[in-house]
């Protein structure tokens, strides 16, 4: 039952998941593209063509699941500081008509990076919690510019992409006035409770509906 959070850069999500964990003594993945950008000789501030992007896009993505898998194999539980939904989103954020114009194969390819990034979401994390904008912005060396409207851009992707049928991860969201990080863990604990019941509800009614069978 491993817990994912996403959220545009900036969100407080590390912090958060950092502190969610160090204080239920669990696993903490942080994950980074930097490293990835820097594995590729590649600036994570430049500007890439959306075919470029989606090979970018792909290596983070290979990365993290990396970084997953080696959790999984340590641990139970554990809560990641960002989720697939974050890489989905990232490359949605570079598609406009205009990139894709004439690209066919390209427009293939954003949608097929799309399903992987909701198939690996159902893979690895049974519960994703989106951070909304909200805490003050601070500018971090080797990171992407923090920029409000992006941002804000980005939370409506995300916000899209948890409503996607495709998606079995249970998913919540904290309200952007909850900036207080001890208040930020509270609702964190809330969502997990709010999956568990949910999940032994969905047992039920299936236990119901007879397609449990208990012996």
């Amino acid at each position: 039952m491993n817990l994912a959070l996403v959220g545009a850069h900036r969100t407080g999500k590390s912090t958060l998941a950092r502190a969610f964990a160090q204080k239920h003594d669990i696993p903490f993945v942080q994950t980074g593209a930097t490293e990835v950008f820097k594995a590729l000789g590649l600036d994570p501030k430049a500007e890439y063509p959306i075919a470029e992007r989606i090979a970018i896009q792909a290596a983070i993505l290979s990365a993290f699941e990396a970084q997953w898998l080696d959790a999984m194999a340590r641990s139970t539980f554990f809560i990641s500081d960002r989720s697939p939904i974050d890489l989905a989103s990232y490359l949605l954020a570079d598609v406009t008509r205009q990139t894709l114009t004439g690209q066919p194969e390209v427009a293939k390819a954003v949608n097929y990076y799309v399903k992987r990034c909701i198939e690996s979401a159902n893979r690895f994390f049974a519960t994703i919690v989106l951070v909304q904008p909200g805490i003050a912005l601070v500018e971090e060396e080797g990171k992407a510019p923090a920029c409000p409207a992006y941002m804000e851009h980005l939370n409506a992707l995300q916000l899209g992409l948890l409503t996607d049928s495709r998606l079995e991860s249970r998913n919540y969201s904290i309200r952007r006035g909850y900036l207080d990080l001890d208040v930020r863990i509270q609702c964190l604990e809330n969502c997990l409770r709010a999956a568990q019941d949910k999940h032994y509800q969905v047992i039920g009614k299936r236990i119901e509906e007879g397609s449990i069978a208990l012996h």
